[in-house]
């Protein structure tokens, strides 16, 4: 059970990386915080919408790396509980926006059109932090 926790941790964490208000949105409503909910849920939309625009600073730069580490480290507590859980959901941010940025780079250097493929993260990071929530659930979180 310890195990399986600490994996949900970096695996909602990861979610986090890829975009940083998904994860605390899915977690809030799974959590019934209707006020949280609905900050992180916009904050999500404008996150989704501004990632495809050709301007958008890198989740790489300081601020970005520090807000996604936050959205996860906070996750990780509300799913798991503790310290360990924060860090293994800040090390999960971390594999997550360099996973994501290496993601979007090699679509970039093959010349293909970015939209779709950032389409397919904001998925995948929608999709990990529901699999996180319902999994916590059947954990008995």
């Amino acid at each position: 059970m310890i195990v399986a926790g600490l994996a949900l941790a970096f695996t909602v964490g990861f979610a986090a990386g890829l975009r940083t208000f998904t994860a605390p949105a899915v977690i809030s409503f799974w959590r019934h915080m209707p006020l949280w909910a609905g900050v992180f849920t916009a904050g999500a939309v404008l996150e989704d919408v501004l990632d495809k625009l050709p301007r958008t600073p890198s989740r790489l730069g300081p601020l970005g790396l520090i807000l996604r580490c936050v959205s996860a480290a906070a996750c990780a507590v509300v799913l798991v509980g503790g310290v360990a859980a924060a860090a293994l959901g800040i090390v999960g941010a971390l594999a997550g926006a360099y996973t994501g940025s290496g993601y979007r780079s090699i679509v970039g250097r093959a010349r293909l059109p970015d939209w779709p493929f950032a389409l397919l993260e904001d998925a995948a990071a929608l999709g990990l932090a529901l699999f996180t929530a319902h999994a916590a659930r059947l954990l008995g979180g």
